[in-house]
């Protein structure tokens, strides 16, 4: 009896000690795993993995950058959807500290009211946001490295799509000594104005630049270049050219010059340009070329003719308030932008309003590359005519069966457009010594992108305004055009490592199977819309040939031969609308189907596995028990 008791004694302390040991186990995995930052990112895109870009700006990294976050995260009443993004804010940052292996340091700080922190935070420029409580938000950051630093006053959660990227910028600024420059050329407002007491305020102007000029400045020194310059400094990196409509041949020449040397450029020219007020006044033209610029490089815009694809239609509202789906105004999805440039392999959806077309001429000996593109089933119109209408521009559309560059990068030496030297007004604003030096081709490869189209960058067109819960207006991307400029710009200016972090931002999935069905049928609809129109033309045609028959006292009465003809027509144009009503039932009927097949996928067949393996699994299971 006393043996058993020692041994229930000794099973009792044995049992007791294992718990204790599996406690304190427990307690040292919870506490491993806590300090580890081990990771498992189940997205396709890796979308909550730093970028191969991150990596490679925080490992290039030559002096230790310090993050402070400043975040008032003793608040008691702070907003749900704030203290989660707060806490991806916090993991991500610890992210590049661990991965930059010590060069970028992490701290926290509570700006606690009449705390130290929150003296510092209002020195560094901290936005302090305020609560329906009437307590103040702290939530920004500060990165110094040595004697610089760059300020992000307030993290706000509506930029959470592009917070990676914001994050390495920041960094990235710290360590690059020296700011690149960029100069804008263009006969737009986009620099904003200013409004002067007393004097009239440019068409089309506004007191801030357009979003692209206030993006640029945030990683570039922005210098505005005169659209009457005659000369372009070397100190430029990159020089974007917008809208140069009517240009002196002067400024030609500076253009010319500038790239011919070896410089990069970005060049926006239109056949339409929308956003243009002077010219929507009634005071000038509407349409922009570098003609004898790009005729010396041998390629060719013409500024007369508009793209239209019929493939990738965009749902606006037209002069008469309906919504239509306009070819003029093309939704470009990713499979019409090129997957090899660093500057759109991965973006998914741009918007290009009435823009033109980009080609090579015979004798073109450098590289071209079409970086965004139409679909097979486009064309081109005249300009005019794209003003008018979807159902104007369906009447006259004829497919060429193939894709056309409405943006394309060019590679090579450019032959400048002024063999004979700059032209007599430029000669009077530039020494015989520059001449001299100017007119010595230099053989410099440069690299220039040229966009036939404007609007794509205007304001409405790439972004849309909201408000956020505190209540200061924020602009969110409408569509990647924003990303494909300042894509562009990094790859121009040697910024490469920032492209691929920017380019993830978006994540919108478009139902691409919807969009081809709704492309089918658009394309049967306007096949039966022009067949229509022919009718009409035809009846039309035999109605004048039977009133010019008819004599001069009987031009006011209808023929019997003209009351057969229009009863014939109307009976054709019923069944040609009949057979319209059936194409756009399909469309409805295959739509419909395609969504109930994805919901039974979705709420019914996979429980139904799930469930069935479970079963499979217990009977296996039940089996082998049976056998033991």
């Amino acid at each position: 009896m006393t043996q058993a008791k020692e041994r229930n004694l000794g099973k009792n302390l044995f049992s007791g000690a294992g718990l204790i040991i599996l406690a304190v186990i427990v307690i040292l995995v919870n506490v491993l795993f806590a300090s580890a930052s081990w990771r498992w990112d189940a997205t396709e895109e890796n979308a909550y993995s730093l970028s191969d870009g991150t990596i490679e700006v925080i490992s290039g990294l030559k002096h230790r950058v310090t993050v402070q976050l400043f975040y008032s995260s003793s608040q008691t009443k702070l907003p749900v959807y704030l203290k989660a993004y707060a806490k991806r804010v916090q993991e991500l940052l610890q992210e590049y500290e661990l991965k930059s292996k010590g060069m970028v340091a992490f701290e926290m700080c509570d700006p606690l009211p009449d705390s130290v922190e929150e003296e510092w935070a209002d020195i560094y420029g901290m936005e302090a946001k305020q609560l329906q409580t009437g307590e103040k938000v702290y939530f920004g950051l500060v990165a110094y490295c040595r004697d610089r630093e760059e300020i992000i006053p307030f993290l706000d959660y509506s930029r959470d799509q592009v917070l990676e990227y914001d994050l390495t910028r920041t960094i990235a600024q710290l360590a690059n000594e020296k700011k690149k420059t960029i100069g804008i050329l263009s006969t737009l407002p986009v620099m904003g104005q200013t409004q002067v007491p007393g004097m009239p305020q440019m068409p089309g102007a506004q007191d801030k630049a357009w979003y692209f000029v206030q993006e640029l400045k945030k990683n570039y020194n922005v210098v505005e270049v005169t659209p009457l310059a005659s000369n372009i400094d070397d100190d430029i990196d990159l020089l974007i050219v917008q809208h140069p409509k009517m240009l002196r041949p002067e400024t030609q020449y500076a253009i010319d010059q500038y790239i011919s040397s070896g410089h990069n450029a970005i060049i926006m020219v239109d056949p339409i340009c929308t956003v243009d007020q002077t010219a929507s006044r009634g005071r000038g033209i509407n349409f922009s070329s570098l003609d004898p610029l790009f005729r010396a490089w041998g390629i060719a815009m013409d500024p007369q003719k508009a793209a239209v694809d019929i493939g990738q239609a965009t749902q606006v509202r037209n002069r008469f308030n309906v919504v239509e789906a306009d070819p003029s105004w093309i939704t470009v999805r990713e499979e019409y932008l090129d997957r090899k440039d660093p500057a759109t392999s991965n973006l998914e959806e741009m918007l290009f309003p009435m823009a033109g077309v980009v080609r090579t001429l015979d004798g073109f000996n450098m590289e071209f590359t079409p970086l965004v593109s139409t679909s097979p089933d486009s064309g081109l119109i005249n300009s005019f005519d794209a003003t008018l209408g979807a159902r104007t521009i369906k009447q006259d559309f004829e497919s060429g069966d193939k894709s056309l560059a409405l943006a394309a990068r060019i590679h090579g030496v450019f032959p400048t457009a002024f063999p004979d030297g700059p032209p007599e007004a430029a000669k009077k604003l530039i020494g015989e010594q520059d001449i001299a030096a100017k007119n010595n081709p230099l053989n410099k490869e440069s690299t220039v992108l040229i966009i036939a189209d404007v609007d794509f960058l205007y304001d409405d067109i790439c972004m849309v305004a909201m408000r956020t819960p505190f209540g200061f207006a924020m602009s969110m991307p409408r569509n990647d055009n924003m990303n494909m400029f300042i894509n562009a710009a990094e790859m121009l200016t040697g910024s490469n490592a920032l492209i691929s972090i920017r380019s993830r931002g978006k994540t919108e999935r478009p139902f691409t199977k919807v969009l081809d069905l709704k492309s089918q049928a658009q394309s049967k609809w306007l096949a039966k819309e022009k067949e229509l129109m022919d009718r009409v033309d035809a009846t039309q045609k035999k109605l004048t040939d039977l009133e010019n028959q008819k004599d001069a006292d009987q031009r006011f009465i209808m023929s019997p031969e003209q009351r057969d003809e229009i009863d014939k027509f109307k009976e054709e144009k019923r069944e040609v609308e009949q057979e319209l009503k059936e194409v756009r039932k399909n469309l409805r009927s295959d739509i419909v189907s395609l969504g109930w097949l994805l919901k039974f996928i979705n709420v019914l067949l996979m429980p139904i596995l799930v469930a069935l393996l479970g079963i499979g699994f217990a009977i296996y299971r039940h089996k082998r028990m049976k056998k033991a």
